[in-house]
Order: C-alpha cells, then sequence, then structure tokens
C-alpha cells in the first residue's frame, strides 16, 4: 500500500495541507500512479487533497482505500472525503478507514457515537462493504474518551449492535472488507 503525500506537498502531488494552489498530481505523481497500477500496489488517498484524489481516480485500475478518513458531511474537515469521493471509492471496490482523530470526528465532542456516525453516513451513502477502521493511533495523541488503543475496540463494536447492524456488516467493518481488498489485489 503507497501513499502519494503526507498532507504537504512532494514532488508527486499536494496534500490537503496545501490548499493555495489546488494542484492535483504532478507529471511525476501521474508516472508513479501508472507504475503503481502496473505493480498492482494498493493507492492510499488519505492525504490527498481533492483535486489529487480526482487525479487519481482518472487513472487508477485497482481499488483505492483511504487508510484513515472519516466523513466531510458529518465533520467538516479538509481531511475527511466528501459524499462524491466516498462513491468514487465505492465504484472502485475501495475502502475507508474511519479515523479516530478527534478533529475529524467532531469540532467538539467526538465520542464513541459520533465516530459511529462516519460509519452510518459510508453506509447510508455506499453501503457497508465500503466501510472499516483506520484508527491512526500512530498519528494522534488522543482519541474519543479513551480509545487509544486496540484494547477499546470492543467499545465500537457494541456501538454497531446497539444501531442494529448485522453480525456480517459489522465483520465486514471490523476486517473483512479491508481483507477483500487485500485478496483482490494481491491475487
Amino acid at each position: 500500500m503507497v501513499g502519494l503525500v503526507h498532507s504537504r506537498r512532494n514532488l508527486l502531488a499536494d496534500g490537503v495541507a496545501d490548499s493555495r494552489t489546488n494542484g492535483g498530481l504532478s507529471t511525476l505523481g501521474v508516472e508513479v500512479v501508472e507504475e503503481l497500477n502496473r505493480l498492482g500496489l494498493i493507492i492510499d488517498v488519505s492525504h490527498l487533497n481533492d483535486a489529487g484524489f480526482w487525479d487519481l481516480m482518472d487513472l487508477v485500475k485497482s481499488p483505492v482505500i483511504a487508510s484513515h478518513s472519516n466523513c466531510r458531511a458529518v465533520c467538516s474537515h479538509p481531511r475527511n472525503l466528501t459524499d462524491d469521493q466516498i462513491q468514487a471509492l465505492a465504484q472502485r471496490r475501495g475502502v475507508i478507514g474511519i479515523n479516530f482523530a478527534p478533529s475529524f470526528i467532531h469540532p467538539v465532542n467526538a465520542t464513541i457515537e459520533r465516530l459511529v456516525d462516519h460509519i452510518d453516513h459510508i453506509v447510508d451513502v455506499v453501503g457497508p462493504e465500503y466501510v472499516g477502521l483506520g484508527s491512526d493511533f500512530d498519528g494522534i495523541s488522543s482519541t474519543p474518551e479513551r480509545l487509544n488503543d486496540v484494547s477499546q475496540m470492543p467499545r465500537i463494536t457494541q456501538e454497531l449492535t446497539r444501531r442494529r447492524y448485522s453480525e456480517a456488516e459489522i465483520r465486514q467493518i471490523l476486517g473483512l472488507n479491508h481483507l477483500r481488498i487485500f485478496k483482490q489485489v494481491l491475487q
């Protein structure tokens, strides 16, 4: 799996933190994406800006993931995906891994319930086959209600159960959706 940028501009593309130019993929970035397609690697869009995201969608041949991104319709953060982006990822059989960073969940009150609101939104927009967990444990200093490590993950399962997700849907969200992509791309 390869991420083209990490929030700031590099030789391949503009990251989400570089919104002044609204540049997308560079010529070198296009060449790299074409080589990644040839090699059969998974491309991660989580830190690309919107223009780079759409450039990538025009080029990609296999499923794309957003390893740790949420929904802009639920929380207006530039790292979160728009509904159009969520639909584009689903059309390519990709997965959005929900990020646990409080600022991506809710501007004031990042709770487990608000985190699962992002899952609900993706399910409403494209279905349960396209959402997973992305955490970003190594990139954030605090998470909702001390969801700081995997020992607390059952709280997400409990909330999904409370919201009447089926066992099959919960399994998809907790890992089977990501496994589907890895199996497809690595064959």
